[in-house]
């Protein structure tokens, strides 16, 4: 990687790591910390067994001003680690980009399926799909790789303003060696609500969750273990009214609380640097949109 030089002063550097070892990366950019009058980070993925294992990486990011994490778990182990409070920052959405349009396309996918799933869960939804006219829309494709990223989240949120259901299971279903236990919200919860889909899954049993999903029916229970699916869709099939309301209260909180520009409202609010009428703009596009999605069909 190169070494770019800051050649003159900025307000703020805000620096996004995927992973915690990407925090070596400034060392590569010279003067950041002179040159930048306020700092903060945001780690998508920090979990405590990465701090256990790979403690170097963090530290790099005890000269920051402000340090984000995606959990409080994280927050609180990285906060002991380097002497200073650090901050869970939850993931939020492009809800620009994942509500739907007016008027919404039809929901013609019953129930979408993409990334973290139960094998036997996902045999009686192809048995279900192969039985009755139910679209079952899932993964078929592991460890690849995407031609434009950019054109893969269109994608995806064109699938997901299109889906009646979206399944969402929590991190600590499939993958505990890699959390060591943390319950932490994933992005998926985040993009589905703002589709307008209503979630079914298992929650991840942490604070922030309550905070971000408090309203009725955010994640209708939905189990990891086989057996219940086929009874638990029809029952849930049976109430439609309940299912509208799921759906818009989903779309409405996630334009209301969820956006990444409410985040970055945070950040901002937190490196004490005061908000640009172009946020402000946005957030009241979001308002009006909420509006039309609450609004009596």
């Amino acid at each position: 990687m190169s070494r770019p030089s800051l050649e003159r002063d900025y307000e703020l550097l805000f620096a996004c790591f995927q992973f915690p070892w990407q925090a070596i990366y400034l060392n590569r950019l010279k003067g950041w910390r002179k040159r930048c009058r306020k700092t903060a980070c945001f780690l998508a993925e920090s979990w405590t067994t990465m701090l256990a294992d790979s403690p170097q990486y963090f530290r790099i990011l005890a000269e920051m001003d402000i340090v984000f994490t995606h959990s409080e778990v994280s927050a609180t182990a990285l906060s002991r680690l380097l002497g200073k409070q650090c901050y869970c920052l939850p993931f939020g959405v492009d809800t620009e980009r994942f509500s739907p349009r007016h008027p919404p396309a039809a929901r013609s996918i019953d129930l979408c399926s993409i990334g973290r799933t139960s094998p036997g869960v996902h045999q009686e939804l192809l048995q279900l799909s192969s039985e009755e006219d139910f679209f079952y829309h899932f993964d078929t494709a592991q460890s690849f790789s995407v031609r434009d990223y950019r054109e893969h989240r269109i994608m995806l949120s064109e699938l997901l303003k299109r889906s009646r259901f979206c399944l969402t299971y929590k991190h600590n279903l499939n993958i505990t060696h890699r959390t060591g236990g943390d319950e932490a919200l994933s992005p998926r919860f985040f993009e589905a609500a703002a589709a307008g889909a209503v979630l079914l899954g298992v929650p991840p049993d942490c604070q922030e969750y309550r905070d971000c999903f408090d309203w009725e029916d955010a994640v209708i229970p939905f189990p990891y273990e086989p057996g219940e699916v086929k009874d638990i869709l029809r029952r849930l099939n049976s109430q439609p009214d309940r299912l509208m309301s799921a759906s818009r209260a989903n779309m409405t909180h996630s334009l209301t609380r969820h956006d990444w520009a409410q985040r970055w409202a945070t950040v901002l609010s937190a490196t004490d640097i005061p908000p640009k009428p172009a946020l402000f703009s946005r957030l009241g596009q979001l308002a009006r949109r909420a509006e039309y999605h609450w609004a009596p069909a």
